[in-house]
């Protein structure tokens, strides 16, 4: 779901924010109304905003308005020009993570760098991954645990299941590197050896949610 360019500079007399929030909502609310299963869905964000300040509109980079000034990281409004900012990133990959498969941008060329990369917003939107990860207590029968992390050739998974489930492992461009499917309590044993070093992200998917978790490769 591409949720932005809700206005832009085909209606320059409709000046706004291109991608508000509770418009991810009703597309979420939309598409599942659908009959789309939410395991299809992936909610997208915007690394770059519009200024309706100038004419004719002109569109910028997240990484420009946070060279402006670095508070501009944390707001999604300045003066005509509207953005995403981190609160608002952070609160869209929480969305993602509870109501759909998963997030993607537009486009990582446009996040902040060099000087300013603590205020990336892929890094924000990492931040609220790690922390949906580590949420997952072990006490809980559902927890996704993957072991041995860092890997370097088998890598096991263990996540009690009632239902069979669905299992993705994708690297970080998000390119779908494993994909499989698993009755109902059956633990599998992956083959990793020919992954090429780095991160990958791991997804359990289930009539019980989705479960989230990370590894890397060495």
């Amino acid at each position: 779901m591409m949720i932005y360019d809700l206005r832009g500079p085909w209606d320059p007399s409709n000046p706004g924010q291109h991608s508000p929030y509770d418009w991810a909502e009703d597309c979420v609310d939309y598409w599942q109304n659908q009959g789309v299963s939410a395991q299809k869905l992936t909610l997208g964000v915007p690394f770059y905003g519009y200024d309706f300040g100038v004419d004719p509109v002109e569109s910028f980079n997240y990484r420009g308005i946070v060279a402006q000034d670095p508070a501009n990281a944390f707001l999604d409004n300045t003066g005509q020009k509207w953005w995403n900012g981190i609160p608002t990133i952070k609160a869209k990959t929480e969305l993602a993570l509870n109501e759909v498969a998963g997030i993607m941008i537009w486009e990582i060329g446009q996040d902040a760098f060099g000087s300013n990369i603590e205020f990336s917003l892929l890094r924000a939107i990492d931040e609220v991954v790690d922390a949906a990860t580590v949420g997952i207590s072990e006490d809980n029968p559902l927890a996704l645990r993957v072991f041995p992390n860092p890997v370097r050739e088998r890598l096991s998974i263990q996540l009690p299941e009632t239902s069979a489930y669905r299992l993705v492992i994708t690297d970080m461009q998000g390119k779908i590197v494993l994909e499989n499917a698993y009755a109902s309590n059956e633990m599998p044993e992956l083959n990793v050896r020919d992954l090429s070093a780095g991160m990958y992200a791991i997804a359990v998917y289930s009539e019980k949610g989705i479960r989230i978790g990370k590894f890397v490769k060495n």
